[in-house]
Order: C-alpha cells, then structure tokens, then sequence
C-alpha cells in the first residue's frame, strides 16, 4: 500500500504542475480567455486521469504481488539436492553426435560434406583455414575424419589425423573455424635385433624378420664407415637395439634406433642415438664423434664400380696409360646423383671429354667433381649452395664415355685421393656441456645392447 500512495501523490503533483502551467499561460497573455466550461472540463479530465492512474497502478501492483507470489513459490519447490541432479552436462553430451567417416577412394571433403548434410560455406571455411585447411584438401583413401554436431545437425568440430602421431581439431568459433595441432604420445617398445650377413644386409634382415625400415636406417648410420655393397663379407655381423610405437595398443610405426653394432671384417662400429636439449638427434659413436661424416663415402646407388682409382690405368678409349684420377660408378642412366658433402658449386657446365660435369667447394680443402652426367639437378649453377645428399645430377653417358656410369673424383688441398679409402672428415662431435650426460644415457644404452647379445651367445651353445 505503500507504493500505491507513492505513486497517488506523485500524480497529483503532476497535475498540480499543469494546472499551474495553464494558469501561468493564462497570466502571461492576457488576451487568452479560458470559458468556465472548458475550466470545468480541464477539472473533470483531470480528476478523470487521477481516477484512472490510479486504478492501473492499483491493478498492475496486484497483479506484481501475485507474480511475485507464484515466482517465490516456484524458487521454492526444487530442493538443494534436486539442483545438484541438473542433467545441464548430460544435455550437451545428449545434443553432440559424433561421426566417424573412413575416406574412400575418390572421396574429397566436399562429398563427404554433402554426405553429412555440413553447409557448402561450411566445407569452404574450413578448406581454407589457415595453416591447416590446406590438409584437408589433400585428404587420402583410409585416412579417417570425425565430425561432431548438434541436435540441429549444425557441424562444431572436425579431427583429422593426418599421421598416427598428430591430431588436427578445427572448432566452430561463429561462422568460421579455428585449428590446433596435437602431438599423440605414443607408447614406446624396446626391441632388440641380431642378424649374420649371408649374401647382403637386406637379405640377412628380412630373413630375421626386420623391417626394411629398420633395415635402412641400419645402413644410413653406418654408411660413412661401410660400403656395403664392396665391404661387406659372410659372417660380418650385427647386433642392435629399437623402439615400436604403439597408439591404443595398435601398432604405428618404428621408432629411432637407440644402440647398434656391426662387426665388419672383425672390425667392431658402435653407434648410439642421442637427443640434445634442442631437441636435435643424431648418432654418435662411443668417443662422442659423430656418425655422420662431412661426406658420403658414395654419392649414387650404384651396381658396381667399374673402374677403380689408378694412377697407371690404361684408357679403354685411346688404349694409352692414363691416370685415372676417380672412381667410375655404373649405373642406368638417369640414376640421381647426389652431392657428397655441404658446399658451393664452383662449375656446373660441359665439355667434349667429361661431358655434363659438377665441381663443388667444401671448405678449404676439399673439392668433389661429378662427370659424364646426363643432365643437372633442378637449379644447379655456379655459386649455388647445396646440402649433402641433395640432388645434383642424374647419371648418363655424356663426353667421352663407354657407357652410363658417374666419374667421381675427390680431392684434398688439390691433391686427387682414392674417394674410397681416405678418411673423411668428422662431423661436430657431442658438445662439452652433454659429454655427461651422453656418455651415461650410452653407457645405459650399450649395457642393455650386451646383455643381448649375452643372451644370444648362450642360445647359439645350446
């Protein structure tokens, strides 16, 4: 009741104010009479609008104090323990369906989408998102996406997993879409591994059941020390140790291997992978130098060499002695050859005797020269900078030459040495400040790598 007398005497003061202003107007231009009944009128009309004020201010507050009745009643009714049972996160798990979709052949994301009932606007936005819509486009037969929506089938997220390890999630932010990227770690298995070279590495490791994977890797650590295609003899062995990834307890793919030894021709090279505090991994033997030498012992894939390193050799050509100052490599042609070190291309040009040729600058000292090329790698030019291992050519037949093959050539402060037998300069060696720690982790890693191989020496007697 309170409030009703409020607003009554706030009414009546909004009246006395106009009736104030009509008698001020009128006092103010006295030519302007107001007849006795329009006075009686202006009363009547403004009894009538107090009248009526108040009777909707009466009606509307009864009606508010209903309201508030029926409203403080319902607050009331649920008790502290029925709130606490509110399905509020059971209905944003009811209102997501997930799907999953195995890419088909022939399959893009623009037939799934219309498979899946997603917009066109939608597939477009998520196309091109950035940096990761661009995998989308490039999605294969056996790859799986998933898709989550609502009750009103609108899309909310996409995972696409483009390898076993990583995870793509693209969530709805509005119209549009934002992705991250997520490393799966997966579960890691140590496994060992002991072959015997029979007739050559891969038919020794696939009779043991290594993958080729391993296999490969195998010769990469090893390559700067062993040919194996000239090198390697019956009875030459090894010995290593690797991990298996597992995701879900399925199976993945191969790790790195962790410790190897390959015994050639009673010679013993160790090797152990170690990882710095960057990140970067690489092999290092047990003195701490590393595995990977400044040049490849070989720079092609070759069948065999077809003519050696000789001073004295007789020219198969002009049947006149000729210092054959490289190594002849037979190949077919076309076959890349790659650069044997990190340098700067000093020639890549033609003459009549050695054909396409490249010359590259390592250091001071070095020079490797590749001849009778049928053509050069992509962007190969004098000045030009190149990796070891990046293509510089392909095998041919060019200049004077009896047939396909690569003349490599090496030489020291201008001096030519035989590219097989000289000692190729080490890569950089374990840092000072993870000698510690390298040299426990591969004391840790060849300890197990013996034990092994214990074990294997006691099989093999009984």
């Amino acid at each position: 009741m309170s409030l009703i007398k409020f607003l009554f005497e706030k009414i009546l003061t909004i009246v006395r104010l106009m009736l104030k202003g009509i008698a001020l107007i009128g006092f103010a231009i006295p030519s302007l009479k107001f007849p006795r009944f329009h006075l009686a009128l202006l009363g009547v009309s403004a009894a009538v609008f107090i009248t009526t004020a108040f009777s909707l201010v009466s009606d509307r507050n009864e009606n508010q104090i209903e309201a508030n009745s029926f409203e403080t009643e319902l607050v009331e009714l649920p008790s502290t323990n029925s709130m606490s049972e509110s399905p509020s996160n059971e209905s944003n798990l009811d209102e997501t369906e997930i799907v999953e979709h195995e890419i088909r052949s022939g399959e893009n994301l623009a037939l799934i989408g219309e498979k899946y009932e997603i917009t066109p606007m939608d597939i477009h936005y998520l196309s091109s998102q950035k940096p990761h819509g661009k995998l989308l486009r490039k999605i294969r037969p056996g790859e799986k996406l998933s898709f989550a929506f609502n009750t009103e089938n609108r899309l909310l997220r996409v995972d696409y997993q483009p390898d076993p390890l990583t995870l793509i999630t693209f969530h709805r932010e509005d119209y549009s879409f934002k992705s991250s990227s997520n490393s799966i770690a997966p579960k890691r298995e140590i496994l060992f591994s002991h072959g015997v070279i029979e007739q050559n590495l891969f038919y020794s490791s696939q009779k043991i059941g290594l993958a080729d994977a391993i296999t490969m890797r195998l010769a990469q650590i090893f390559q700067w020390d062993i040919d194996f295609v000239l090198d390697l003899r019956p009875g030459d062995s090894f010995f290593l140790m690797y991990e298996e990834l597992f995701v879900n307890d399925e199976f993945v793919g191969h790790g790195d291997i962790l410790a190897a030894e390959f015994i050639n021709q009673g010679k013993s090279y160790a090797a152990v992978f170690f990882e710095d505090d960057l990140g970067r991994g690489n092999f290092f033997n047990l003195e701490g130098e590393s595995m990977r030498k400044a040049f490849l012992r070989a720079p092609v894939e070759f069948s065999r060499i077809s003519s050696s390193f000789n001073l004295n050799r007789v020219h198969p050509l002009f049947q006149t002695v000729r210092p054959h100052r490289g190594i002849d490599y037979a190949a077919p042609t076309g076959t890349p050859v790659l650069a044997a070190g990190d340098g700067r291309i000093k020639t890549a040009s033609r003459t009549r005797p050695n054909g396409r040729y490249v010359v590259i600058q390592h250091g001071q000292q070095f020079v490797t020269k590749y001849l009778h090329l049928s053509k050069f790698g992509r962007n190969i030019k004098a000045g030009k900078m190149v990796k070891q291992g990046q293509v510089i050519g392909y095998v041919g037949q060019t200049g004077y030459a009896t047939g396909p093959h690569l003349h490599y050539e090496f030489l020291v402060n201008g001096v030519h040495k035989n590219p097989r037998t000289v000692n190729l300069p080490q890569a950089t060696p374990i840092a000072k400040k993870h000698r510690q720690i390298f040299e426990l982790q591969s004391a840790r890693s060849f300890s197990l790598l013996e034990s092994y191989k214990g074990q294997m020496r006691l099989a093999a007697k009984h």
